[in-house]
């Protein structure tokens, strides 16, 4: 359903993605590496956020630039960045966002309480965004990203800054979601998406380095380990790798 052909991207003189190809059918998928793997970049490219240099993200076989909004409306997008409209309630916020989504105003109060449900936010909803706490602002990112129950969802860093007991709410959320649609997380949290994703992404310098189910990516970097070991056996104990390019 989704599909990545040879996408390159650079920042002057660094190049943040080096042909990347992917082919992603309804599931949930990981994209795992460190800060500066290219992976917000990856991110901003298929939400059409970025334009590649060169290569192609397509739909369904159809070019999603030249879908344009007939894409954004089965694409559910949660960035990892935080910048909300303090002055808006969590319920004015949706709403905004289910309006830019065009979904029917008959249908937003239903897709706001839903989303919100989702989320553990149905109580806070008529309080202003200021007073949320930085996990409440991830998970009403979260919420508008569900709006209009889109057939494709990329989520940047989606349980970043919250408790245990919400973490395991959105991992078991997304499990559910990836049953019928695409559900692409990119984290550097390897237990964040163990267990959910039937394919794990690894991104190291712009490139694709490995990617494959759990249990076969085990086999192969780490027999007597698990994904954790895995991933610091591509990518070491030190996540750093000197470059400047967005994650």
């Amino acid at each position: 359903m989704l599909k990545l052909k040879e996408i390159k991207k650079a920042y002057k003189k660094t190049q943040a993605l080096e042909g990347v190809s992917l082919s992603l059918g309804p599931g949930v998928y990981a994209l795992l590496g460190p800060n500066g793997a290219g992976k917000s970049t990856m991110m901003n490219i298929i939400t059409g956020n970025l334009k590649p240099k060169s290569g192609q993200v397509l739909w369904k076989g159809e070019d999603t630039e030249k879908l344009g909004r007939c894409f954004r409306r089965i694409l559910g997008y949660a960035p990892q960045q935080q910048g909300l409209y303090d002055v808006f309630t969590g319920r004015r916020f949706l709403s905004y966002m289910a309006a830019l989504k065009e979904i029917p105003p008959s249908r937003t109060h239903a897709e706001i309480e839903r989303t919100a449900a989702a989320v553990n936010l149905t109580a806070k909803l008529d309080k202003k965004l200021s007073t949320y706490s930085g996990g409440m602002k991830q998970r009403i990112l979260i919420a508008q990203a569900l709006l209009g129950a889109p057939e494709l969802l990329v989520m940047d860093e989606p349980t970043a800054g919250l408790d245990p007991k919400e973490r395991i709410r959105v991992r078991e959320l997304l499990a559910q979601e990836g049953k019928q649609k695409v559900v692409l997380i990119a984290t550097h949290v390897v237990s964040d998406v163990e267990g959910i994703a039937k394919e794990m992404i690894l991104l190291k310098k712009g490139r694709i380095v490995a990617q494959g189910d759990p249990a076969d990516l085990i086999a192969r970097f780490a027999p007597t380990g698990t994904m954790e070991d895995v991933y610091l056996q591509l990518f070491g104990e030190d996540e750093t790798d000197g470059q400047t390019y967005p994650r």
